[in-house]
């Protein structure tokens, strides 16, 4: 029987070294946080823009508008909210310097 309500864990990609396993519905940065990853953030509601980072390959479901705390361009460039963002497939991100 097929289950349409499956959960499924997510493979992400930080800077192209490091992967680590996401839980289901779990954030980009609550993830990269449980797996002791250093990532640069504050507020994690999405208030202050500290984890924005750039969304290189799939797919993410974002709680949030982004569009009041980046620019035009990085939403051009793909960025997104990390503490605000559930992946829906594997991802690849890339962190700010």
């Amino acid at each position: 029987m097929l289950n349409f309500f499956s959960k499924k864990d997510h493979k992400l990609v930080i800077n192209g070294n490091q992967e680590l396993i996401l839980e289901n519905k779990e954030t980009v940065l609550n993830g990269a946080l449980r797996h002791d990853i250093k990532f640069p953030h504050s507020c994690k509601v999405g208030g202050c823009g500290t984890c924005k980072c750039r969304l290189i390959s799939g797919k993410v479901k974002e709680f949030t508008d982004k569009s009041y705390l980046l620019s035009k361009q990085e939403i051009a460039e793909n960025y997104i909210l990390a503490c605000q963002s559930m992946p829906k497939s594997d991802v690849v991100i890339e962190i700010p310097n």
